[in-house]
């Protein structure tokens, strides 16, 4: 029996291409921006990017799940983001002026909310829609490029204008597809709040050093790393399609899963990996001007490394979790996800305020610290059973 039909290969592909499509402006922009207007790019879209983590809050999964109404959900997303910048100020003092952060926040919030109904028209079966949206979302995007150069419009105008063309261009498709409900708002946070502990723990980390790097960083180095991130990504793709591929097997032979899961993430990420780093040592004048090309050799070599062996293992474990583990599983690791964010995060801030020099590699280190500490705590909750970890060794027979 054939694994996917294909109109499931084409919905597949059409998902993933538009996925990639938004990720792949920031490579773009790269290519046409010069060093500083480029790392001030990255500034603001990180910021950003951190912003839109905590305003959407598992709100994504928690409106497939119960109904809201709409005016609820809206001033949720507002104040989590007000919320978000205002302890984001506590750690890092005067980030931005008056109207650099009521850009941002107006930014994230249309972009939150355009989100949050885009993946329920996904979830609804909405396939075409939620392409021409998400692609609509690249597109928009890419007009920062003329916009800057050709026209000298600042950035901050730019970014509140293109998220809130993008939502009300999908705001009659959302008002169709969506339904206000009575369910409490209480509830919904609460939903939310666990899918959030356990699907954004990683983003989390993936954007926040990114923010450190182009706000605390030199120019050169920031930018450097930034690039590098932007040619690293591709490796969560690709687990991301694996994982997808592994929810669409029949249950069975749950250890089945797992294996046929590394069969087909090991070679496609490693193969990525390798055709990434051979192309730039083997052509580096492919770099873009605005990155320095010695830092980008000596930072993505290593980048790249760690996250291949994190890919390898992550997505397959993932899916184990979501697909073969009960639902007791997800609460106890969703708990422990937090525990342990809570624990590093607070060392980490120590750190970073207690360390003389504080540099990529370092920076680096922390981040795997955090997310193989992540990594590691889910497989021993899953499989502590099954490995007998933790049980009573029974007397020998005699």
């Amino acid at each position: 029996m054939n694994l996917f039909r294909s109109a499931d290969i084409k919905k597949l592909f059409l998902i993933g291409t538009s996925i990639i499509s938004a990720k792949s402006v920031l490579l773009l922009i790269a290519y046409f921006f010069d060093e500083l207007t480029y790392n001030r790019f990255n500034q603001a879209y990180y910021t950003a990017s951190l912003l839109m983590l905590f305003g959407g809050l598992g709100f994504n999964i928690a409106i497939t799940r119960i109904s809201l109404r709409k005016i609820f959900l809206v001033a949720a997303v507002i104040v989590n983001i007000i919320a978000a910048f205002a302890i984001l100020n506590i750690f890092v003092e005067s980030i931005n002026t008056t109207a650099e952060t009521l850009s941002l926040m107006i930014y994230s919030i249309f972009a939150v909310l355009g989100s949050i109904y885009v993946f329920q028209l996904l979830f609804s079966g909405s396939y075409f829609r939620f392409v021409t949206l998400t692609l609509t979302y690249s597109f928009l995007h890419l007009l920062i490029i003329p916009m800057i150069n050709i026209y000298d419009v600042n950035l901050y105008i730019l970014l509140p204008l293109i998220s809130a063309t993008w939502f009300f261009i999908g705001l009659p498709f959302y008002l169709k597809s969506s339904k206000s409900g009575s369910e409490s708002l209480f509830n919904f946070y609460k939903i939310g709040f666990s899918a959030f502990i356990i699907n954004s723990s990683i983003p989390l980390a993936l954007v926040l050093d990114k923010f450190i790097v182009n706000r605390f960083f030199d120019i050169e180095i920031a930018n450097a790393y930034t690039f590098a991130w932007g040619l690293t990504a591709p490796l969560f793709y690709i687990g991301n399609i694996v994982e997808k591929l592994l929810y669409s097997e029949k249950k069975g032979d749950d250890y089945h899963l797992l294996k046929k899961g590394f069969f087909i993430n090991i070679p496609l990420v490693v193969l990525y990996s390798l055709l990434a780093l051979s192309m730039v040592n083997l052509f580096p004048s492919l770099l873009p001007g605005s990155v320095n090309a010695s830092q980008f050799l000596i930072i993505f070599p290593l980048m790249i490394s760690g996250y291949t062996a994190y890919v390898i293992f992550h997505f397959p474990v993932n899916a184990y979790l979501f697909k073969v583990a009960e639902t007791e599983k997800h609460k106890l690791v969703a708990f422990s996800f937090l525990i342990v964010t809570a624990v590093i995060f607070i060392c980490c801030f120590v750190a970073l305020n207690t360390i003389v020099v504080i540099n990529f590699k370092s920076l680096l280190v922390m981040i795997w610290f955090y997310i193989f500490t992540l990594l590691i705590v889910k497989s021993y909750l899953l499989f502590k059973e099954d490995l007998g970890i933790g049980m009573q060794v029974s007397p020998v027979k005699k």
